[in-house]
C-alpha cells in the first residue's frame, strides 16, 4: 500500500454529539477531582480561563476538539487516564454506557506533594513537576486567534 493511497481523516474542530461531550466532561470532572486538583489549577494547566473549563466539564456541546485533546493529555500525564475516552477521540471507538478511569495514586501523589512542595516554596503550582519551561498547550497555541 503506498502512502498515498492509506486513508486519514483530519480530526474535527468541533464536537457537536452531545453525549459524547458529556461523557468528556465527567471524565475531566471525575479525573481533576480525583487528582485533588481545582478548577483554576487545572485551568492554568490548560492555558484556558476558569469559565471555558466549566464549560467543558459541563459538556456543553459544541466543545473545541482541541480543547478536549489536551485536557485528556493533561490529565493523563498527571495520573488520571481513560482509555475508552482516548479511543473515542481517536475515532478508533464509540461511546458505551460507561466510563472508566484509572487513576495512578503514586503519580496522584507525587503530583500533590511536588505542587504542595512548590507551593510553599515560591507559588508556583505545578513547575516542579512540569519543569520550569512548561508553557500550557493552549497558551502556546490558543484555540481563538487575538
Amino acid at each position: 500500500m503506498s502512502p498515498t493511497s492509506i486513508p486519514y481523516r483530519l480530526p474535527p474542530k468541533l464536537i457537536q454529539d452531545s453525549d459524547v461531550c458529556k461523557a468528556i466532561g465527567c471524565y475531566v470532572r471525575a479525573s481533576r477531582s480525583a487528582l485533588g486538583l481545582n478548577q483554576l489549577k487545572l485551568a492554568q494547566l490548560l492555558g484556558v480561563n476558569r469559565t471555558t473549563l466549566l464549560r467543558l466539564e459541563k459538556g456543553n456541546a459544541p466543545l473545541r476538539f482541541a480543547l478536549c485533546q489536551t485536557a485528556v493529555e493533561v490529565l493523563s500525564a498527571l495520573g488520571a487516564r481513560s482509555t475508552q475516552i482516548e479511543e473515542l477521540l481517536a475515532g478508533r471507538a464509540g461511546l458505551g454506557a460507561t466510563i472508566d478511569l484509572t487513576v495512578n495514586f503514586e503519580a496522584m501523589k507525587q503530583t500533590q506533594e511536588m505542587a504542595e512542595q512548590e507551593a510553599t516554596k515560591n507559588n508556583k503550582g505545578f513547575t516542579a513537576l512540569l519543569g520550569e519551561e512548561y508553557i500550557p498547550p493552549l497558551a502556546a497555541r490558543p484555540l481563538r486567534k487575538k
